[in-house]
C-alpha cells in the first residue's frame, strides 16, 4: 500500500485533485446544495483510484451509485441487532426463525450482488495488465495484487496465498471501511461548523495565520494546524460514528471486573460509552474542540 501512494506525495495529489473538483462543482450549484453528495463522490474517487486506478469522474457516476447503494443496504442490515445474532450463531439454529431466516437470506443475496459487481470490476482491470512486463510498476491495489498472484502461480502455496476470494474480500473491506466512515465524518463536521460559527471563525483565523494564501492545505501543514486537528478529533468523538465496534474473539481465558470470559468468546467493544464518559470527556454532550488543546495551545490526543 505504501508503494501505491499511502503516506507519500502521490496520495496527497489524489486527495487534492478531488478536493479541487469538489470545490469547483459546489461553486456551480449556487447558494443551496447537498454537501453530502459531493463529499461522497470525492471520497469514493480517492478510494477507487487506490483500488482500481481511476477516479470516478473518469467514468459514469452510475458506477459509484451502485457501490454506494450496496454499501448503504449492507450497513443498514448490520446495524440491526438481529444481524448480530445471526453472525454469532455458529449452530445455525437461529436461522430457523422466520424473521431471522429472511434476514439471513437477504444478507446472502446482497453478498452475491456485491461479489458479482466487484468481480466484474476486477476482471475488467485484469484485461489491461501486461503480466509479461515485469518492470512495470503497479498503479493501484488490484494491479499489484494480480501481479503478485501471477508470480505465485507455480508456488506450492498458490492455493492459499493471493487467491481471488482474498482479493474480493480486500476490495470490499477497503470500500466499506473507507467510504462511509470518511464521508459521514466529513458530513457531520460540516454540520457542526455550520451550527457553531465561532468555531468556524477560529479555524478560519488559524488558516489565515498558517497558510496565509489561497493555496491548498497539505500534509506538511498538519503539525501547525493545532485547532483544526482538535476540531477533527472532537468531530470523531462527538459524532460517535460506530458506537459498537466490530466483534473480536478472545484468544485465551480472561478475567474482567469479576467476569470470567472463556477463550473464543465474542466481545463487541462499546466505543460509544467511552466517547461519552464524563470522567474522560467532561461536558461530553457539548461540542468542544478545546478539550484537545493543551495549556500551550498545542493539539493533544486523549
Amino acid at each position: 500500500m505504501r508503494n501505491l501512494g499511502l503516506g507519500r506525495n502521490l496520495m496527497q495529489e489524489r486527495v487534492l485533485t478531488e478536493v479541487t473538483w469538489m470545490i469547483e462543482e459546489m461553486k456551480k450549484e449556487g447558494d443551496e446544495l447537498s454537501v453530502q453528495k459531493y463529499i461522497d463522490i470525492s471520497v469514493g474517487s480517492v478510494i477507487n483510484s487506490i483500488i482500481f486506478g481511476y477516479s470516478l469522474q473518469e467514468k459514469s457516476l452510475e458506477e459509484f451509485d451502485k457501490i454506494k447503494g450496496f454499501i448503504q443496504r449492507f450497513l443498514k442490515m448490520i446495524g440491526n441487532p438481529a444481524y448480530g445474532l445471526i453472525s454469532a450463531d455458529s449452530t445455525g439454529i437461529l436461522k430457523r426463525f422466520p424473521y431471522l431466516r429472511e434476514m439471513f437470506n437477504e444478507a446472502k443475496d446482497l453478498g452475491k450482488e456485491l461479489q458479482t459487481f466487484f468481480n466484474d470490476q476486477i476482471a475488467e482491470r485484469k484485461k489491461k495488465i501486461d503480466f509479461k512486463d515485469e518492470d512495470s510498476e503497479p498503479t493501484d491495489y488490484v494491479e499489484a495484487y494480480l501481479r503478485q498472484q501471477y508470480k505465485n502461480e507455480k508456488s506450492a502455496d498458490a492455493e492459499y496465498l493471493f487467491t481471488n476470494q482474498q482479493l474480493l474480500g480486500c476490495v470490499f473491506d477497503m470500500w466499506l471501511a473507507g467510504q462511509e466512515t470518511t464521508s459521514n465524518t466529513l458530513a457531520w463536521m460540516t454540520l457542526y461548523l455550520m451550527t457553531n460559527p465561532k468555531i468556524q471563525s477560529k479555524i478560519h483565523k488559524e488558516l489565515d495565520q498558517v497558510i496565509s494564501s489561497d493555496r491548498l492545505i497539505t500534509l506538511d501543514d498538519k503539525m501547525n494546524l493545532n485547532y483544526l486537528n482538535a476540531v477533527i478529533a472532537e468531530t470523531q468523538r462527538y459524532c460517535n460514528l460506530i458506537p459498537n465496534n466490530i466483534p473480536h474473539r478472545l484468544t485465551e481465558d480472561f478475567d474482567f471486573h469479576g467476569y470470567h470470559l472463556k477463550a473464543n468468546t465474542m466481545v463487541i467493544p462499546q466505543v460509544g460509552s467511552v466517547l461519552t464518559d464524563e470522567k474522560i470527556f467532561p461536558e461530553a454532550k457539548n461540542f468542544k474542540p478545546e478539550r484537545f488543546i493543551d495549556e500551550n495551545g498545542k493539539f493533544q490526543t486523549k
